[in-house]
């Protein structure tokens, strides 16, 4: 335990992670699972989607330096129109690092309800993708879950679905 806490994990967008020194001194502090948010498999999706250059190389470093430290990595995926079509590349990427779990979390407006940004994929296009997507983690042992979207449209891989929380 770490200041009577069992388990400490932190939700990143990896960026600073980069830098593995840092990296080691939150390992070093306490943090023993990284909740890292990746929402395309390269550069060119994931920097637009953050909007922000050089989003994606900086988190894929501070994965790698996760990897490499032994840290117990989960990853973190907004399913939207912007990622739909990447889904299973996504996973392509992301598995040699072998996560603990991978979660794939339905795009949910806070802010936008009318969604004026057009980001809330269709369930006719969303679902078919993100089958894909659980196919190909399941062929390489990565373990999923999914938030916010209907089980009965995700056929062998409903008991994926976990709408549940961690306790804070």
């Amino acid at each position: 335990t770490h200041g009577g806490f069992e388990h400490v994990r932190l939700q990143t967008n990896g960026r600073r992670l980069a830098d593995r020194a840092f990296a080691m001194r939150l390992i070093d502090a306490g943090i023993d699972e990284f909740f890292v948010s990746l929402h395309g498999p390269d550069a060119a999706v994931q920097d637009h989607i953050a909007q922000r250059p050089g989003a994606f190389d900086e988190a894929w470093r501070g994965l790698t330096n996760l990897r490499e430290l032994g840290a117990t990595i989960l990853t973190n995926t907004v399913l939207c129109t912007l990622n739909v079509a990447h889904l299973d590349a996504i996973v392509e990427r992301v598995a040699p690092l072998a996560p603990a779990r991978m979660e794939f979390w339905n795009y949910l407006p806070m802010e936008d309800k009318a969604d004026t940004r057009g980001l809330i994929a269709p369930m006719a296009t969303l679902a078919p993708a993100l089958v894909r997507a659980l196919d190909a983690a399941k062929a390489r042992n990565v373990r999923c879950a999914v938030k916010y979207v209907p089980m009965c449209l995700l056929g062998e891989h409903a008991e994926c679905v976990d709408n549940t929380q961690p306790d804070v």
